[in-house]
C-alpha cells in the first residue's frame, strides 16, 4: 500500500469510535499523516537518527537507520517520529534521488544494483541516466524479485544499451540466530528469466558458494547450480560470478578452517564444471579479499574481478536495504574480517 492508501485506510477505520476505548498505533509511519485524527491515534514514541533524503550522498552519515528518510517538511517538525520508510516513498522520487547520485561522471564500466523498489517508469529513468554515462560497459545486478516484471527488466536493459544483466541467485535459507523463519529464495524466478533473453543483453549468474554447504540452505545443491548454468548457456550467457566468504551474512558465525576448506574445494569443483560447459567462472573480490586466506586460495585457480571501482554508490545501494533489495551484492561489497 502507498503512504496515502495507508492514511486513508486508518482514517476510515476510526470514523466510528473503537470498542472499549481502543486506539490505533501506526507502526513505522509518519506521525504527521495522522495528527489530525486526535486521541484515537497512539503515536509511536521513539526517535531515530535518520537520513535526510535531500542530502548529498557524500554528506550522509552512514551510522544511521537508513530504512527511514526525512524531507524538507521534517526540518521544522518537533514530533517524535521515525520518518518515512523507504517502501512508502514513491518510486518516482527514489528514481530522482538515484539519478542525482549518478550525476558524477563515471569512467570505464558501470555496475548498478538496488533498483528493486522501482516500477518500470522509474527504472527506465535511472537506466536512461546510466546510458548517458561515458562508459565502455554497463551491467545491471538484479535479484529476480521487484516492482518491475522480469521481462520488462530485460527489455529496459536492451533499450538503454546495457551489456550484461547479472542474476543474483539467492536460495531459500533459514535466518541466523534464534529466529525460526525462512527467507524464500529466488531460484525459480531466476530460472524463469532465461526465456526473456533473445537480444543483445547477455545474462550472467552470481552465486555465493557458501550456500552450497550451509546447513541453513534448502534445496540448493550442485545439481541445481549446474542446471542454472545450463540454462545460462542456452540463453547465450557466458559468465558466472562466484563469491566466497568466511561468513554467509553478518549474523552468521565465522566458519572454521574445516568448513573453509570445504568451500574452497567446492569453488574449484564448480569452476571446473563451468569451464567444461564452455562458461567463464570469475571470482568477485570483496574489500577484505587481499587479506582473506580463503579468497586468496580460490583466486589462485579462478580469475578474479573487482567490481569496486565501477560500482554505483547511490544512496539505496547498501547492506541496510538487503532485506528488501536482493540485487545488492553484500558478500562482495562489505568487509568480512
Amino acid at each position: 500500500m502507498t503512504r496515502q492508501e495507508l492514511k486513508t485506510a486508518i482514517s476510515n477505520a476510526v470514523k466510528e469510535p473503537l470498542p472499549h476505548g481502543g486506539r490505533v498505533k501506526p507502526y513505522n509511519l509518519p506521525v504527521c499523516d495522522f495528527d489530525e485524527l486526535g486521541d484515537v491515534i497512539e503515536h509511536q514514541q521513539k526517535r531515530l537518527k535518520t537520513v535526510k533524503q535531500y542530502a548529498d550522498i557524500d554528506d550522509r552519515n552512514q551510522q544511521v537507520s537508513s530504512q527511514f528518510f526525512k524531507d524538507f517538511a521534517c526540518d521544522g517538525c518537533d514530533l517524535l517520529c521515525p520518518g518515512v520508510r523507504i517502501e512508502l516513498i514513491s518510486d518516482a522520487k527514489l528514481a530522482d534521488l538515484i539519478v542525482k547520485d549518478l550525476e558524477k561522471a563515471l569512467e570505464g564500466e558501470l555496475i548498478i544494483s538496488s533498483l528493486d523498489l522501482l516500477g518500470v517508469k522509474a527504472i527506465d529513468k535511472v537506466l536512461a541516466a546510466c546510458k548517458s554515462q561515458p562508459v565502455a560497459k554497463r551491467i545491471l545486478l538484479w535479484g529476480g524479485v521487484g516492482r518491475t516484471r522480469n521481462d520488462q527488466i530485460v527489455g529496459l536493459c536492451e533499450k538503454h544499451g546495457f551489456d550484461e544483466l547479472v542474476l543474483m541467485v539467492r536460495p531459500t535459507v533459514r535466518q541466523a540466530g534464534g529466529v525460526q523463519a525462512w527467507e524464500l529464495g529466488n531460484v525459480d524466478q531466476i530460472n524463469s528469466m532465461f526465456a526473456h533473453f533473445n537480444g543483445p543483453v547477455r545474462p550472467a549468474l552470481f552465486v555465493v558458494v557458501n550456500y552450497q554447504l550451509d546447513d541453513r540452505t534448502v534445496g540448493f545443491d550442485t545439481a541445481q547450480v549446474l542446471e542454472l548454468a545450463k540454462q545460462l548457456k542456452a540463453s547465450k550467457g557466458r559468465r558466472i560470478y562466484l563469491a566466497v566468504s568466511p561468513r554467509t551474512d553478518p549474523a552468521a558465525p565465522v566458519l572454521d578452517l574445516k568448513q573453509q576448506d570445504a568451500i574452497v574445494q567446492k569453488s574449484l569443483e564448480l569452476a571446473a564444471a563451468f569451464k567444461t560447459m564452455g562458461l567463464e567462472p570469475l571470482l568477485v573480490a570483496n574489500p577484505s579479499a587481499p587479506k582473506e586466506p580463503m579468497w586468496l586460495r580460490v583466486s589462485c585457480h579462478v580469475p578474479a574481478v573487482d567490481w569496486g571501482p565501477w560500482f554505483v554508490k547511490h544512496r539505496f545501494a547498501g547492506p541496510q536495504f538487503g532485506w528488501v533489495m536482493w540485487s545488492y551484492p553484500v558478500w562482495v561489497r562489505e568487509p568480512i574480517l
